[in-house]
């Protein structure tokens, strides 16, 4: 079953430092625990190390520290290797200050790393940037978990490397959705109220939000994929789903060597709309098990593929048809020798869908007094007595109209306040 994080990745603002810029971020995964020490580690969408410090600190979490070969072992697996797919890690290890004396980011003391060896690192490679030096480091190798040295910022004449920042936080990270202007961001509720905005509450993101998802599937035909040029598997399936389609996603379960040679069509018999989910993309990589969804991320190339991604035309097509009836599956191979087999296929329908949580009726804060503290008798008391026509200097910019639709302290407004207060939305 698809969760709402594996649909569409959350989006998160980091001030850029040094640059006075919002930079958006996506959560890749997590947060998760780690049982041995208690903390809690989330992966971010690929960025600049500049970037990746400042969603750390906006979220109330650090570039992660790695105190002995456990710890080191947990994130390699758990983070450098998020759902099966093999990623290079910011860790927070830096020696910006002193040269050849790496420290970690948060003050924690030094007492293990994990240098590459081969070829033997840190190597402070001076070419890349003649003026700081590889001040920086990274878990390079996702099998063994090793560390390497790199620039913060563009790899002077060399193609920026794709690393992913590797959050820590001590304890649970509170965080939502902040609704400010029109910009939708993830951060604390502190965070939030510094950016004028309105919190919609612990938990909450920015992802689009699937209504009455209805799934067929998963069918599971075993059909032979090639391995000559030219050869075409085809799978007909009844789907069962929303009488008119809001939105819909593909899962695609294969075996194959090589599944650069492939695409994959999706056909509604009913009405002869075709998409093309995946054209001839990775070349030499094997094995896909890959989600596909309209607004998700850029198809990244592994053994296996895997992960949620964009399609290669958008599923949006069959918006507004139905369902019901019968789609056709076909995969077509594309050279000779490599061939595989069609393990799954599963469609999953939407009646709609909704790009954001800030496309839904905006909502007040359970910090209702804007003193810091959610939920209280203060914000509580403070909230009745604006219903009266008294609102503190501090409170809710919205005032008694808590659910912002134009109606001003009505059965409505008090009714949103206390789904809130109880960890809602309204």
């Amino acid at each position: 079953m698809m969760t709402a994080r594996s649909l569409l990745a959350i989006a998160i603002a980091g001030a850029c430092i040094g640059s006075g810029q919002a930079m958006a971020q996506t959560v890749v995964g997590g947060p998760i625990q780690n049982p041995s020490n208690g903390h809690w580690y989330m992966l971010l969408q690929n960025s600049t190390i500049a970037d990746a410090r400042a969603a750390a600190a906006g979220l109330g979490g650090y570039l992660t520290s790695i105190s002995d070969g456990a710890e080191n072992e947990w994130v390699r697996a758990n983070m450098a290797n998020f759902n099966g797919v093999g990623r290079r890690l910011w860790i927070g290890l830096t020696d910006e200050a002193v040269e050849g004396t790496f420290v970690w980011m948060n003050g924690e003391p030094v007492n293990y790393t994990n240098w590459q060896q081969n070829p033997f690192q840190p190597d402070n490679n001076l070419g890349r940037d003649p003026v700081n030096g590889e001040d920086y480091v990274e878990m390079i190798t996702p099998a063994t978990g090793e560390w390497n040295d790199q620039p913060g910022c563009c790899n002077l004449g060399v193609q920026q490397a794709i690393i992913f920042p590797c959050i820590e936080f001590n304890t649970q990270p509170t965080f939502g959705a902040c609704c400010a202007s029109t910009a939708c961001s993830v951060t604390t509720p502190t965070g939030c109220a510094n950016a004028s905005g309105i919190y919609r509450g612990d938990g909450t993101n920015c992802q689009a939000i699937y209504n009455g998802a209805m799934t067929s599937g998963p069918f599971t035909p075993g059909l032979p994929i090639g391995p000559d040029a030219g050869t075409v598997t085809v799978d007909t399936e009844t789907l069962n789903g929303a009488a008119s389609i809001g939105g819909m996603s593909v899962n695609i379960q294969i075996q194959h060597t090589f599944i650069g040679d492939l695409t994959i069509d999706l056909r509604n018999d009913s009405t002869g709309t075709t998409v093309r989910l995946f054209n001839r993309l990775c070349a030499g990589n094997d094995n896909m098990s890959v989600t596909f969804i309209d607004g998700g991320a850029t198809l990244v190339c592994a053994t296996p593929t895997s992960g949620t991604y964009a399609p290669f035309e958008a599923l949006s097509a069959f918006n507004g048809q139905s369902a019901m009836g019968t789609w056709t599956l076909t995969i077509t191979d594309g050279a000779n020798i490599d061939g595989g087999t069609l393990d799954s296929w599963t469609v999953t329908t939407f009646n709609s869908v909704t790009p954001s949580i800030c496309s839904l009726p905006a909502c007040g804060t359970a910090d209702f007094d804007g003193d810091g503290d959610t939920g209280t008798d203060a914000d509580i008391e403070s909230f009745f007595a604006c219903l009266s026509g008294n609102c503190c200097a501090t409170c809710f910019s919205g005032g008694a109209d808590f659910d912002l639709d134009g109606d001003t302290g009505t059965d409505a407004d008090i009714e949103a306040f206390f789904r809130v207060l109880a960890g809602g939305n309204c």
